[in-house]
């Protein structure tokens, strides 16, 4: 009869590595954190944005102009003969 295998797969860790172990709560600790940082940095240059465009134009954007309505296309103007 033969023996199972006796791989390294198939063992356990030894002590001092199977105490070493990803810490999940400092993880999902740093992800939350980093997401709080984002989203207070974004309000604050959102916000920074808006005061800053109504310093520079407190009466608003300024109107668009209107397009002509009876453009010509550039080969139906003709210059004038001299």
């Amino acid at each position: 009869m033969s023996q199972p295998s006796q791989s390294l797969e198939h063992l356990p860790p030894p002590p001092a590595q199977a105490e070493e172990g990803i810490r999940w709560f400092a993880v999902i600790g740093v992800g939350i954190g980093s997401l709080l940082v984002f989203t207070i940095a974004t309000f604050v240059a959102y916000r920074y944005m808006n005061l800053r465009e109504k310093e520079l134009q407190p009466l608003g954007p300024d109107p668009v102009p209107a397009i002509w309505a009876n453009r010509r296309s550039a080969s139906s103007i003709r210059c004038p003969s001299t």
